[in-house]
């Protein structure tokens, strides 16, 4: 929502700040989107971005391993998985309503 501005104004430093939240606790999706983000606006940190698109990839994020293929990479990955809609733990310590906490949804 923050990244594309759909409900509440674009803030790309938030959305970052989520995307690490969740990259931290090994989301492959927010891995990727947090590298794309990193690369592109933010070339300095192009390093960490790199290495966060690789262990996105790793995780089985089809996009980043069709990115890093796309650059060139040839290492062995396993197979591509759609952990979009993979169900987690949900923590039950984060407050309610408009927070800047990354949790999981309940489904």
């Amino acid at each position: 929502m923050y990244n594309e501005g759909q409900g509440v104004d674009r803030d790309m430093e938030e959305a970052r700040n989520l995307w690490r939240q969740s990259a931290e606790r090994s989301n492959p999706n927010a891995m990727f989107n947090l590298s794309q983000s990193l690369f592109f606006e933010m070339p300095q940190n192009r390093v960490l971005a790199s290495r966060l698109l690789l262990q996105s990839a790793q995780l089985g994020s089809a996009a980043a391993q069709k990115m890093l293929r796309q650059l060139g990479y040839d290492g062995p990955l396993p197979p591509a998985v759609n952990t979009e809609l993979e169900m987690r733990k949900t923590r039950k310590d984060l407050s309610p309503g408009e927070v800047r906490d990354c949790g999981f949804f309940d489904s």
